[in-house]
């Protein structure tokens, strides 16, 4: 996009500004914005990303805030992923998730994510803060740039979420990783 834009416009400066968060830190205006584009382009959008964001991290030339995107919601699936897994696991382990919350609170894995998406699992709050349909896309994009067969797990994952995306939950929150996890364990 940023060598059509200069073919056709060179007097427009192409940004890549992606952004980092859910919904709660996008109405507070506390979005981490990857910036990527020409250094010139910095101070007229300052203000723009000081209104939607609490920092911006500057990579460089166009296409760096996406690829570096990619990359945090292919962690986010894993780190989400993990949390379903480990509840389901609970789950059949007869293990309390208050007592697995409470292991995990202010310990070295007590992720805030992480606690806050298994608070999200035990309420049944499917509400979308990052929907599997979006999570998805991007986990899809990832595996396109990289080649199929280059990150196993994370296509393991893809297959997953989208089997779920088809079976109607796209709309939940990427937390609804968790549906058919249980069933599958006591099936096993």
């Amino acid at each position: 996009m940023a060598a059509t834009a200069a073919g056709v416009r060179p007097d427009v400066r192409f940004v890549d500004a992606p952004v980092s968060g859910t919904r709660g830190p996008a109405e507070a205006g506390q979005l981490l914005i990857l910036a990527s584009g020409p250094e010139q382009a910095r101070a007229t959008l300052a203000p723009v990303f000081a209104a939607i964001g609490s920092r911006t991290i500057r990579l460089g030339a166009a296409g760096a805030g996406s690829r570096l995107k990619l990359v945090l919601n292919t962690w986010l699936a894993f780190l989400i992923e993990g949390i379903a897994e480990s509840a389901a696991l609970a789950d059949t382990l007869g293990v309390d998730h208050q007592a697995l919350r409470d292991a995990l609170e202010g310990g070295p894995l007590g992720a805030p994510l992480a606690l806050i998406k298994l608070a999200k699992i035990d309420a049944g709050d499917e509400s979308p803060d990052f929907s599997l349909r979006w999570a998805t896309t991007d986990i899809d994009l990832a595996l396109a740039e990289v080649g199929e067969g280059t990150l196993p797990v994370t296509a393991a994952i893809d297959r997953r979420w989208n089997q779920l995306v088809e079976a109607g939950l796209g709309q939940a929150d990427v937390s609804g990783a968790r549906h058919g996890l249980s069933q599958a364990i006591a099936t096993s």
